[in-house]
């Protein structure tokens, strides 16, 4: 008994499926705001330490000056316990927020199961349906929470570096978004194909578990038919299949970050080179160039991670659609 929702493995990543989804956001209102006020504290104070870094370069190191070490000193010592204070945060709050959408659909698709006649479970087996309450929303689960969370907080580091970028050199920050559209068609080709093996891996997992199921049901019926050795070899054969499938779409992902910093790489030289004959043109200061590399740093780090995020949503979008065919499936009979 085969799900038609495991099929389909070439289909396109739909933005529909995630916004039935991502409706469950909407009970969680209060610890999304916290998260997001969060990220937003520590991303201008991430950014700003670039600053402190060129300050401390040209008024300090270059002319000698020690009369403010021990002031930036405490800063400094400041700025690492509110980061220390609000990452503990960030993960408090991303974790209830994780195990709360669990909760819901987790309670979601059993009512759900409790309404759906028996000619439903006589076309899908009890495997894959453990497997929706299980594994799928776990999946579901890690994405809306951590994922979006993650994506809320590149985004921001984003939004203020590129900002103190253009303050820091207009010219050498255009260079380096030139490199920006050539990593997303790349992330989106990579991504194509690591949606089609993941598609694969979780149909496979269903039918593993599925497997699981109906041997345990149907104990009986093997030893008394002398299949134990038939059945054992079946599943074998399931294993082996679902763990090539599961490394062909692992090794795809871990490679994409790679080719991902390969390119940024290439605008990095490029930003350095400029940056060089900039110092020595005296167009900017010492102090410039190290803070705009730090920054450049903290650029790729976000776009890079852009890619591994919708490598993620991808890899997640098959529990997805299976979760929504179960919400969208029609109740035969309902209570008066």
């Amino acid at each position: 008994m085969e799900e038609m929702i495991e099929d389909g493995l070439d289909e396109k990543f739909k933005f529909n499926v995630w916004k039935d989804i991502l409706t469950e956001f909407g009970k969680e209102r209060a610890l999304f705001a916290g998260v997001l006020f969060i990220h937003l504290l520590m991303g201008f104070f991430d950014v700003s330490t670039t600053f402190i870094t060129k300050y401390i370069i040209d008024s300090l190191i270059l002319k000698e000056n020690s009369s403010l070490i021990g002031f930036f000193s405490l800063l400094s010592i400041g700025l690492t316990l509110c980061f220390f204070t609000l990452i503990f945060l960030a993960i408090w709050l991303c974790g209830k927020m994780e195990e709360n959408i669990l909760h819901n659909l987790r309670v979601r698709i059993f009512k759900k199961y409790q309404m759906l006649s028996l000619s439903f479970y006589d076309t899908h087996a009890v495997g894959h349906l453990m497997a929706r309450i299980t594994s799928d929303i776990e999946k579901i689960g890690e994405v809306m929470a951590w994922g979006f969370s993650e994506l809320m907080w590149q985004v921001i580091v984003l939004f203020f570096t590129i900002i103190a970028m253009f303050m820091l050199n207009g010219a050498l920050t255009l260079i380096i978004l030139v490199v920006t559209p050539i990593i997303m068609f790349v992330a989106w080709m990579m991504n194509k194909v690591i949606l089609r093996r993941n598609r694969l891996v979780s149909k496979l997992n269903s039918q593993i578990i599925s497997t699981y199921d109906e041997n345990i049901k149907g104990l009986l019926t093997a030893k008394t038919l002398n299949r134990e050795a038939i059945n054992d070899e079946d599943f074998s054969n399931l294993s082996l299949e679902m763990r090539r499938a599961s490394v062909r779409a692992t090794r795809t992902m871990v490679f994409m970050p790679f080719v991902i910093a390969g390119i940024s790489s290439i605008g990095t030289f490029f930003v350095n080179i400029g940056g060089a004959n900039y110092v020595m043109q005296n167009v900017i200061t010492i102090g410039t160039l190290v803070s705009f590399s730090a920054l450049l740093a903290k650029l790729m780090e976000p776009i890079a991670w852009f890619a591994e995020l919708f490598a993620w949503v991808v890899s997640a979008q098959a529990s997805v659609e299976r979760v929504i065919a179960v919400f969208k499936e029609k109740v035969e009979i309902a209570d008066s």
